[in-house]
């Protein structure tokens, strides 16, 4: 998915930014510095962010602003299932070579 997809004519600057932190934070993520935990908070700001949106929407508005969201929800719930995916793969291997090498010794 391309950035300019992560916002919309609904989205505010601070959804923008929080989508576009996301998106890099979930990509970052494989390297050894970083971790979930970052992924975690940007989320939980962007779930707030999300309800203050809504709450400012006319009710004509908000389906609109829910099938924009959803997009952009499915495409962020698909990356953090993949990074799922390669921890549980990440601990696999680990298990395997920490038995492998516990009867060499």
């Amino acid at each position: 998915m391309k950035v300019e997809s992560l916002y919309h004519q609904f989205s505010t600057e601070t959804l923008k930014q929080l989508n576009i932190d996301i998106y890099d934070a979930i990509k970052a993520v494989s390297e050894p510095e970083n971790d979930y935990q970052k992924v975690l908070a940007l989320v939980e700001k962007r779930d707030l962010e999300i309800v203050t949106i809504l709450s400012s929407l006319r009710e004509s508005e908000k389906p609109l602003f829910a099938r924009l969201e959803s997009d952009i929800n499915a495409f962020f719930v698909d990356e953090i299932a993949n990074l799922k995916q390669a921890v549980v793969e990440e601990t696999k291997t680990f298990l395997l070579r920490r038995n492998a090498i516990k009867k060499y010794k």
